[in-house]
């Protein structure tokens, strides 16, 4: 046994457990960066598209005098369209519903 071989054997274990680490984190970082590539690409095509597809929490509100339904949401119709031919019946809906006038669709799609 050399005198310098403890301190040898000292510095290649540093040297394993610096590279272990430096391993560890770049694959940590490149998980980082490709998560946020993923969020850059969907925010690149809403903006090429001009359009935001997303659940929101919005009242679906049926005109049966024009056969009309609105998709309204924050007080604005976001989106109309006609009734299909099921539709165009009066639903039966409970004394609870019915006081609060209008029929609501939780979690419908609507382009905002």
């Amino acid at each position: 046994m050399h005198p310098g071989d403890k301190e040898d054997s000292c510095d290649v274990r540093d040297i394993a457990e610096r590279k272990i680490t430096k391993d560890r984190e770049k694959r940590l970082l490149k998980g980082e960066i490709d998560s946020k590539q993923c969020e850059m690409e969907a925010h690149l095509d809403i903006i090429r598209d001009g359009v935001e597809s997303r659940l929101v929490e919005c009242i679906e509100k049926k005109d049966f005098q024009k056969y009309r339904v609105d998709y309204v949401y924050d007080g604005k119709v976001m989106e109309s369209r006609a009734m299909e031919m099921g539709e165009r019946q009066l639903e039966l809906v409970p004394k609870d519903r019915a006081a609060e006038g209008q029929d609501q669709a939780k979690g419908t799609l609507a382009h905002v």
